[in-house]
């Protein structure tokens, strides 16, 4: 009994905005760089698995502005873990890329702006 009332907990505090874990199928620390070799600027960028073609789509990105407490973090369970502005999102995976285009703006071409599901901020 203690089994299902545990469970059951578990399911409705799940449904609750404090309460719920928000994923995505990677998480991507992306460092863009000028053609002298100048970085611009770091993102996380948040990437979703289109069904049917298996495509990586962003969901969401956020800046870094060189603010360690916005770098994504792996934590003991192995997950990764990105927060940003009361978003709290994990993943299985992550990867860390260094490139001269912006690889969010370039993914618009396959899954646009209006379409991203983005995520919920937590509760207070």
């Amino acid at each position: 009994m203690e089994a299902v009332a545990l469970a059951f907990a578990i399911g409705v505090f799940d449904l609750l905005p404090f309460g719920r874990t928000q994923h995505c199928d990677l998480i991507e620390l992306n460092h863009v760089y000028d053609t002298r070799g100048c970085e611009i600027f770091q993102q996380v960028i948040l990437w979703e698995r289109l069904p049917g073609s298996g495509k990586l789509a962003v969901r969401a990105w956020y800046l870094v502005h060189y603010d360690e407490s916005r770098l994504p973090a792996k934590a003991s369970s192995g997950l990764y873990h990105a927060r940003w502005d009361g978003i709290h999102v994990v993943s299985r995976l992550y990867r860390e890329s260094w490139t001269q285009i912006d690889p969010e703006i370039d993914n618009r071409k396959v899954w646009s702006v209006e379409d991203r599901v983005g995520f919920a901020k937590e509760g207070k």
